[in-house]
């Protein structure tokens, strides 16, 4: 089999790929500031070229003179690369420029200037010949000249090359170079965060088959996981095996003393009622009485151990339906002596994630307190409901939970009995027998799945128990 790709490998790559990624960050914004170092560069060439054409003109006459011998030779040769234009000043935005001198460099052509964004740009200007404009756009600088009650504007561009030729090609390579330098630091940020996300799957895969091993579909973490990962696996496992080891032994402990206890209780009782058959009615009906609360005793703890067993081998699905109305037969028999209606609405997939004894143990106790409370009527209902798991968004989406509703039409409890009667030991109702562990051992029950139980009043006047277990996956 082949192994995994080793973790460590994966979270190599990661940040080598981020440090590559960072490093193409951090080269295209030095160009983007040799970028900026070479527009300074070229407004100051253009603004002494600027200050040399403009103290070369002069007016005379009212029209506007040059004196060509004081100018860059290069004005004086055409498409040198080097360009003045003097023209009169024109309010519409979108009129041609009508030069009234302009450079022999520029051939007959015309400069047609583009105001820039913003004042850290420089406006840039393109040649025109015979009403088409061409070539590449030329850094510029625009000065207006007034004179008497005309404007004139006065435009010098240049070429890249003639502004600064050692740097012209850097320029031009920086051009198509920057935007390939930005995809390229996206591409490996990208493929960094990849390798990094794919690096630490192992601990979601980790997560998910736990999580898969406490829905009862798998006993032991499996799959193929990085070296680096593998040992953590190996000891998970190993606890696992340790931990239900430990608790089936604990488990097997308990019910050994209950069973050991149970063969003393049942002499206990047969002479109790010898007792009885001889006249001493009153000491069996005590011994008889604490005999039942030493039995209750013994299940209680039976079922709190069972319940505290429970783990990955353990979680099986029980239909509800089958052992509600199992329960509700065996408790009519029971209170064969009681008239009262019991009425079910549970739904035949409705499923309990856990053992079928301590769900009937549940029940078993809350439908049997109803009964001998109820006047006439018993209400159960169940449904499916999304579980609330706090601070686990993932557990609140995939888990489903299921919600049983016991009502009654007996005297019910105020807040404060409803509140008393799940402390351990406390009975609904001194005068009748009963050792007081039922609630308790629901609750327990309950808590070791990670349920819930509340009591409120029932529509029916009388007590209503609401129960929250874990349902089918």
């Amino acid at each position: 089999m082949k192994q995994p790709t080793s973790l460590r490998r994966y979270l190599f790559v990661g940040s080598i790929l981020w440090g590559l990624g960072l490093l193409l960050v951090g080269l295209s914004v030095s160009f983007k500031l040799f970028e900026s170092h070479m527009k300074a560069r070229h407004r100051g060439s253009l603004e002494v070229y600027m200050q040399q054409v403009s103290e070369a003109i002069s007016f005379k006459e009212d029209r506007p003179r040059i004196a060509i011998h004081i100018l860059d030779p290069r004005f004086q040769i055409p498409t040198s690369g080097l360009y003045w234009q003097l023209d009169l000043h024109s309010d519409h935005p979108s009129a041609v420029p009508a030069p009234i001198l302009r450079s022999a460099s520029l051939n007959g052509s015309l400069l047609i200037v583009k105001a820039p964004k913003d004042s850290h740009h420089l406006p840039s200007a393109r040649l025109s010949s015979g009403g088409e404009v061409h070539g590449p756009k030329l850094p510029a600088l625009r000065q207006s000249i007034p004179f008497d009650d005309m404007r004139f504007h006065l435009t010098v561009a240049a070429e890249e090359m003639v502004l600064d030729p050692a740097h012209a090609f850097e320029e031009r390579a920086l051009k198509y170079l920057e935007p390939v330098l930005i995809l390229a630091a996206v591409l490996s940020m990208v493929l960094g965060y990849l390798s990094v996300r794919r690096g630490f799957q192992p601990l979601k895969e980790i997560k998910d088959r736990l999580h898969v091993m406490r829905m009862g579909q798998s006993n032991l973490l499996t799959g193929r996981f990085p070296a680096e990962v593998r040992p953590l696996v190996d000891e998970l496992n190993e606890l696992i095996t340790h931990s239900e080891r430990t608790v089936a032994r604990a488990r097997a402990d308990a019910e050994d003393l209950a069973h050991s206890l149970k063969t003393p209780l049942a002499v206990v009782t047969n002479e109790a009622e010898r007792l009885q058959y001889a006249g001493y009615d009153e000491t069996a009906e005590i011994i008889q009485q604490q005999t039942k609360t030493l039995r209750r005793y013994v299940e209680s703890h039976l079922a709190r151990s069972r319940a505290a067993s429970i783990g990955p081998r353990s979680y099986t699905y029980c239909e509800v339906k089958i052992s509600v109305d199992r329960l509700a037969r065996t408790l009519m028999r029971l209170h064969a002596d009681k008239e009262v209606a019991f009425v079910s609405d549970v739904p035949e997939e409705l499923q309990f994630r856990g053992n079928v004894a301590d769900l009937e143990e549940v029940l078993g106790n809350l439908i049997d307190n109803s009964w001998r409370f109820a006047e006439g009527r018993i209400e159960l209902k169940g449904e499916q409901v999304p579980c609330e798991h706090e601070g686990d968004r993932e557990r609140k989406e995939e888990d489903s939970c299921i919600r049983l509703c016991i009502d009654d039409d007996g005297p019910g409890l105020d807040a404060a009995q409803r509140e008393n009667a799940l402390r351990r030991g406390v009975r609904l109702d001194q005068e009748r027998s009963g050792s007081g562990l039922g609630l308790t051992i629901v609750r327990d029950i309950t808590n070791l799945y990670g349920g819930q139980m509340k009591l409120d009043s029932s529509p029916l006047g009388g007590l209503r128990v609401i129960l929250i277990l874990p349902g089918s996956y």
